[in-house]
């Protein structure tokens, strides 16, 4: 998903792969709650892949700790949304172009409807 070598990851934090916002995002709001909870759950993130594009992504996870409560491990789940951010951008896109389009329609209505043009023989505008 991220096109690192496994040379390039092993040894690194995750947050390493983070672009600067989710990084930063991470290490305020969910490391905190994550490991006073042990759970992560869907968090959106932005990791920066092996050439340098962004990676949107979702990521759950939960924390294992020991018997005196310390932390020991996490395993973390990360599903690619690239194609899901891509829909709905396109998505917002139709519903921007269909609002735009009954506006026009319901602007030209009213202008003809209101008599300021008086439409030509052929049907268009004066």
């Amino acid at each position: 998903m991220l096109g690192y070598e496994i040379e390039e990851m092993v040894g690194r934090k995750s947050v390493d792969f983070l672009s600067d916002a989710s990084r930063e995002y991470a290490r305020k709001v969910t490391l905190p709650q994550f490991f006073r909870t042990g759970i992560m759950h869907i968090v959106a993130y932005d990791f920066v892949s092996a050439d340098g594009e962004l990676v949107p992504v979702l990521l759950s996870g939960m924390a294992e700790y020991d018997d005196q409560g310390r932390f020991v491990r996490s395993l973390a789940v990360m599903f690619d949304n690239s194609e899901a951010q891509r829909a709905a951008a396109q998505l917002r896109q139709q519903h921007r172009l269909d609002a735009i389009g009954s506006l026009v329609g319901g602007v030209s209505r009213q202008w003809f409807a209101g008599g300021r043009l008086a439409p030509d023989q052929t049907g268009g505008p004066a």
